[in-house]
């Protein structure tokens, strides 16, 4: 549940249709808090479950998932616009 919300809240720089402004950021916070709790409360389960996450999903969700989560788009490196 909490990748989906992460997916549909998108990416911080506004990609797609994702959400910007000082709720999406509050939201964006939040859900990482919740994954880091969660992470917390059971190393091991949280690694398997993400295991799981990512050998039965596709490609492309993964990715829009790692997308909104982390904001790679906007890398200092590259400078470039976001994907």
């Amino acid at each position: 549940m909490l990748i989906k919300m992460v997916k549909s809240l998108g990416c911080a720089y506004g990609c797609g249709e994702g959400h910007r402004g000082l709720s999406g950021d509050r939201l964006r916070m939040q859900a990482q808090n919740c994954l880091t709790n969660l992470y917390k409360l059971d190393k091991l389960q949280f690694r398997q479950t993400m295991r799981d996450y990512v050998n039965k999903d596709s490609l492309n969700n993964i990715v829009d998932f790692l997308h909104a989560l982390l904001g790679f788009c906007m890398e200092p490196i590259t400078n470039s616009k976001c994907l």
